[in-house]
């Protein structure tokens, strides 16, 4: 099957636009603020929810998934093009290709090129374009109104669908595997992903740049969380954690009229009551009990707590107490600084 055809830059235009924003753009949208969300949401028992810290991580993933997802991909393929527009081969110019049992065939003035279809990447094809990606990083754009009728477009759609099937129903090398590793610039999910590059790398390929790929996939999730969890405007507000203070204060008090002292550890409350919040949300996150909770200390017949703050060191000008109102008649134990 033949066809001649000639792509504007308007043309190139309109695709670049649909292929990086309208295609898809509904389940796209849906996956991006499902993991946005996924990323945002703490963790259950470890630090309580909160709308503001939820709208800024949650709004901090959109921006960052959206600049790898999408807005860095069009720059880059932008660029790419605008050097393309400066080469010494003109892209606008009038072309031929016809296809056979290997492959198809491209003619013009700029020369005649033959691609087999173990070099076609992808194949496309929506109501106004046909497109082809080659490994190498050259693709053709072929606008569907040069085709008879829409019917041929599907027909010439299918023969270049058809034989890269019958090349992708073939072994699988390692190359075909690089680019997975674009997963992991998905917080999670690259993790996950990483581990199974690694195994494939290691034990079906033995190809080292599988396995540096998985491994770098790895360490995105983890400095993705690290940057997070270290950044300083998501610490946690002054106001909230001091509420989650002065709630304490109450439970210790309670404590104490239940068993007539004061609990010597503060995890001593998590056991009678329904779960109160006794993680101080400056404290770096850990599962060991009694580790990482406010600082508490009995100290005879009083006690005091306090989080330690944004340098998470206790006993610091930054400290926070409890800001509720102690007066000389007060039976309340506690002793601020």
């Amino acid at each position: 099957m033949g066809l001649q055809f000639e792509t504007t830059l308007e043309d190139y235009k309109k695709f670049r636009r649909y292929y990086f924003f309208r295609r898809d753009w509904a389940r796209r949208l849906s996956l991006l603020l499902f993991i946005a969300c996924l990323l945002s949401v703490p963790n259950k028992g470890i630090s309580p929810f909160s709308w503001p810290i939820f709208f800024i991580k949650f709004s901090v993933c959109i921006i960052i998934l959206v600049m790898i997802l999408f807005v860095i991909p069009y720059l880059v393929l932008t660029t790419r093009f605008n050097k393309l527009l400066k080469g010494p081969k003109p892209p606008f110019v009038l072309r031929s290709i016809t296809t056979n049992d290997d492959g198809f065939m491209v003619t013009s003035v700029n020369g005649i090129y033959l691609w087999e279809w173990e070099s076609i990447r992808s194949v496309s094809m929506n109501n106004n374009y046909i497109y082809i990606l080659l490994y190498n990083g050259e693709f053709y754009l072929i606008p569907t109104h040069y085709f008879l009728s829409q019917n041929e477009a599907v027909n010439f759609f299918s023969i270049i669908n058809n034989g890269l099937l019958k090349v992708k129903a073939k072994p699988k090398t390692a190359k075909r595997f690089y680019n997975w590793g674009w997963l992991g610039l998905i917080p999670n999910v690259g993790f996950v992903m990483g581990i199974i590059l690694i195994i494939r790398g290691i034990f079906q390929f033995k190809n080292l740049k599988l396995i540096l790929i998985g491994v770098a996939d790895i360490l995105f999730t983890i400095c993705f969380w690290w940057i997070l969890d270290n950044t300083i405007f998501l610490y946690p507000d002054r106001d909230l954690v001091s509420t989650e203070l002065n709630n304490l204060v109450k439970d210790i008090e309670f404590y104490k009229v239940e068993h007539g002292t004061y609990p010597d550890k503060l995890y001593q409350i998590k056991n009678n009551y329904d779960s109160p919040m006794l993680q101080d949300l400056f404290v770096r996150r850990t599962k060991e009990p009694g580790q990482g909770y406010f600082t508490y200390y009995k100290i005879g017949d009083k006690y005091t707590i306090f989080s330690v703050g944004r340098d998470r060191i206790p006993n610091t000008a930054d400290d926070i107490y409890p800001t509720i109102q102690i007066t000389d008649s007060s039976k309340i134990g506690l002793i601020r600084k």
